[in-house]
C-alpha cells in the first residue's frame, strides 16, 4: 500500500482527453514524484493510456496538445505534448510553478512562478546581500520561507517565447499564486494582505490590460480559488467568512462578474460548496461536504436550481465539461477510482482504477447522536472478518476535514489486518453535518470537541460490543490532539499522535498558519487564558497508557518542538513515552521507507500491548 500510485488530481479534461496527476514512490530516491498520465477517447469509445511523464501540474491548450510542468536538471519547464506525441520543451520557468491557465482566445497561457527570496527583499538590508539569511520585517516572517527559499510569485504569460508579466501591487499587496483568464486578456490573480495583527486577509487582483491592475477585497469575506466560466465573462471562487466575534467561519461560493461585484451563490444548504469549474457559463459545478462523502452539485445560475450528481462514493476532484466531468473518487474501503461521470444519470465509466489494494474486511457507517450537545455525527467501521482483538478509533486532523475519501496517511486496513476494528470518527467541526458542528467546537478544542469525542468513542464501544476490549486511539495533528485529550477519560492501552500541538499558543506563535489560529482564538499575546484553556493539561495520560510520539523536524505547521516537549513531560511523570523524530520529513510523513517503519512501529507497539488477549466477542 505504502507504494501503490496516489491518484490526486484531474488536472485536465475536455470530453476526450483526461490528464491526471498520480504520486508515485521513486525506484531510485526515497520520495513520492508526481506523474502525470493522459488517457485518450478512442473511436472502440474505451479509455487508452496515451503517455505518462514526470510532470505536476498540466493544461489543455490548443489541437489537443497538453502543456505541462516539470522539473529538469534542477530547475523547472513547461513542456508542450502534441497530439502527435511529440514532447518538446516550452519556456524554462524562474522559478516553481503554482499554478497554469489557457486562454483560447489569444492563445497565451499564462502562469504563475515563485522566485526565490522573501516577498520584502527589496528591502532586505545590505549587510545580508551575501548571506542566505531569511530578513522580515513584518508578518510574512515564515519557517517555511527561511527554510526553502521561497518567495515572492511572478507571473509568466507563453505564446512563442516566455515574458514576464509586471503586476504593480500596493506594498500591503502580495500574490498567492492562483490565477484566472477572464474575458478581454483580464488575468486574475490570487491576492493577500498581512495584517499588523497577525491575521492574513485573502482577495483578488485583476489585471486588466486596458485599465492596469485593481485589488477586490470583500469586508465580510475572503476570496480564494478562482475558476473562471469558459467563455470568460465571469469567475467563481470561495468565499470564507471573517470572523468579527466568536462565530465560526463559514464557506459559500461566490461571483466575480463585470465591475468587480462579489456576491454570493444561494446554495440551500450550508455544506461548504467549493467551486472546481464550469459545465457552461450558466452552469457551475462545485464539490459540496456531505458527512459520509464529498458530492458533486451542478448548479444552473440562469434558473436557480441545482442538482447533486448521484456518485456513490466521495469525490476527491473533478474537472467539469457541458455534459459530464472526469472525477478522482473514493471512501474510506475504496482506493480512489478514475472516471467519468454523466451529469444527469449519475452513470460513472471506471478509467482507472488504484492496482494492487485489497481491503481485508468489511466497512460500513454508523450514526453517533450526542444527546448533550444535540449533534448528529457518524463514524466509519472497518471490521475484520474474524472476532477482533481491540478497538482502535482514528481521529483525522484539521479540525475542518472529516473521513469521505481514502486515507494513504491514516489508513486503518493495516489495523484490520492484524485483527483489530477500527472507527474513523468524526468529531464536532467535522465537515459536511452543517455549521451547527462547526460551532460546537469552535475556540473549544478541549472543553468542546474532546469531550464530545469521548462520548463518541463510548458509543462506538456500545455499538461494538466491545466495551471490555483494549483501546487504541490514534491521530496526526489535530487527530493527535484528540488521542492525547480524551486519552484521561477513555484510559487507552495505546495512544499514537503524530505531528500533534499541545500547547495551542506557543503553536499559534510560531506556525506558518499561525494566521489561521489567530482567526479562531484571537491575538495569542492578549488571548492566553483561551488559548491555555484548549492546550493539553501536564498530566492528562493515565499510568500504564502507552503514548507513541512522531514528528517531522522540517515541520513548519506545528513545530516538532511540541511533540519534544510532550514526550520529555511524560517521561517526568513516569509515563511509557516514546518519541521518533523524522529529519526529513514535514507536517505529513511522506517517504516511503519511512511510512513502512512507522506502520511497523505502530504495529508492533499494537501487539506487543495486546498481547495474547482473546478475541473479544463483538459484532463482526
Amino acid at each position: 500500500m505504502v507504494r501503490a500510485p496516489r491518484f490526486s488530481a484531474v488536472e485536465a479534461y475536455d470530453g476526450a482527453t483526461i490528464v491526471m496527476r498520480a504520486d508515485v514512490a521513486s525506484r531510485r530516491i526515497d520520495r513520492l514524484l508526481p506523474v502525470l498520465r493522459c488517457y485518450r477517447l478512442e473511436k472502440s469509445e474505451t479509455w487508452s493510456v496515451a503517455w505518462s511523464v514526470r510532470g505536476y501540474a498540466a493544461a489543455l491548450i490548443e489541437d489537443s496538445a497538453v502543456a505541462y510542468a516539470t522539473v529538469r536538471a534542477g530547475g523547472h519547464e513547461i513542456r508542450r505534448r502534441e497530439a502527435t506525441g511529440e514532447d518538446v520543451s516550452w519556456q524554462v520557468l524562474p522559478g516553481q510553478l503554482g499554478a497554469m491557465a489557457f486562454d483560447p482566445a489569444t492563445g497565451d497561457l499564462a502562469c504563475t512562478a515563485r522566485m526565490t527570496g522573501t516577498e520584502n527583499g527589496a528591502r532586505r538590508p545590505t549587510a545580508f546581500t551575501r548571506s542566505d539569511a531569511a530578513w522580515f520585517d513584518d508578518q510574512s516572517a515564515a519557517l517555511g520561507t527561511a527554510r526553502h527559499g521561497v518567495g515572492v510569485w511572478r507571473v509568466c504569460v507563453l505564446r512563442t517565447e516566455l515574458s514576464v508579466v509586471p503586476v504593480a501591487v500596493s506594498d500591503d499587496v502580495t500574490l498567492t499564486g492562483e490565477l484566472a483568464w477572464l474575458s478581454g486578456g483580464r488575468l486574475v490573480l490570487g491576492a493577500a494582505r498581512y495584517l499588523r495583527d497577525g491575521r492574513r486577509r485573502f482577495g483578488l487582483l485583476v489585471a486588466d490590460p486596458g485599465h492596469g491592475p485593481r485589488v477586490v477585497f470583500d469586508a465580510e469575506l475572503d476570496l480564494t480559488g478562482p475558476v473562471a466560466a469558459p467563455d470568460g465573462s465571469k469567475l467563481a471562487c470561495v468565499g470564507t467568512t471573517v470572523p468579527t466575534g466568536h462565530e465560526p467561519v463559514i464557506q459559500k461560493p461566490c461571483l466575480l462578474t463585470d465591475g468587480d461585484a462579489v456576491s454570493t451563490l444561494d446554495t440551500g444548504d450550508d455544506r461548504w460548496h467549493r467551486p472546481v469549474g464550469w459545465a457552461d457559463p450558466s452552469r457551475l459545478c462545485c464539490i459540496a461536504e456531505d458527512g459520509a462523502r464529498r458530492t458533486l452539485i451542478v448548479h444552473n445560475l440562469a434558473t436557480g436550481d441545482r442538482s447533486a450528481v448521484g456518485l456513490s462514493a466521495s469525490v476527491v476532484d473533478a474537472a467539469p465539461t457541458a455534459i459530464g466531468s472526469a472525477v478522482i473518487v473514493s471512501s474510506p474501503g475504496t482506493p480512489p477510482v478514475l472516471g467519468v461521470v454523466d451529469h444527469a444519470s449519475g452513470a460513472l465509466e471506471e478509467v482507472q482504477r488504484t492496482p494492487g489494494i485489497e481491503t481485508p474486511g468489511r466497512l460500513r457507517r454508523v450514526p453517533l447522536a450526542d444527546g448533550e450537545t444535540g449533534l448528529s455525527l457518524s463514524a466509519w467501521l472497518c471490521e475484520p472478518p474474524g472476532p477482533p482483538r481491540a478497538l482502535a478509533v482514528v481521529f483525522h486532523g484539521g479540525p475542518l476535514k472529516s473521513w469521505t475519501d481514502w486515507p494513504w496517511r491514516w489508513n486503518p486496513w493495516p489495523l484490520v489486518a492484524a485483527g483489530l476494528t477500527v472507527a474513523l470518527v468524526d468529531p464536532p467541526m467535522s465537515l459536511g453535518y452543517g455549521s451547527a458542528a462547526v460551532a460546537a467546537g469552535w475556540r473549544r478544542w478541549r472543553t468542546g470537541i474532546a469531550e464530545v469525542a469521548a462520548r463518541q468513542v463510548c458509543e462506538v464501544r456500545r455499538v461494538t460490543a466491545l466495551q471490555d476490549a483494549p483501546l487504541v486511539l490514534l491521530g496526526g495533528s489535530f487527530g493527535g490532539y484528540l488521542a492525547l485529550a480524551t486519552a484521561a477519560v477513555l484510559r487507552p492501552a495505546l495512544v499514537v499522535a503524530h505531528g500533534s500541538p499541545g500547547d495551542l499558543r506557543q503553536v499559534a506563535s510560531v506556525s506558518d498558519v499561525g494566521w489561521q489560529w489567530i482567526r479562531e482564538y484571537g491575538d495569542p499575546d492578549t488571548e492566553r487564558d483561551r488559548y491555555d484553556e484548549q492546550s493539553l493539561p501536564a498530566a492528562g495520560i493515565p499510568p500504564g497508557t502507552r503514548v507513541l510520539l512522531s514528528h517531522g523536524v522540517n515541520d513548519e505547521l506545528v513545530p516538532a518542538g511540541e511533540s519534544v516537549r510532550i514526550h520529555r513531560s511524560l517521561v517526568r511523570q513516569g509515563i511509557r513515552s516514546e518519541l521518533v523524530l523524522f529529519p526529513g520529513e514535514a507536517h505529513p510523513v511522506s517517504q516511503p521507507s519511512n511510512l513502512t517503519a512507522w506502520f511497523a512501529w505502530i504495529l508492533g507497539a499494537c501487539k506487543e500491548e495486546l498481547g495474547n488477549r482473546r478475541p473479544a466477542q463483538g459484532s463482526t
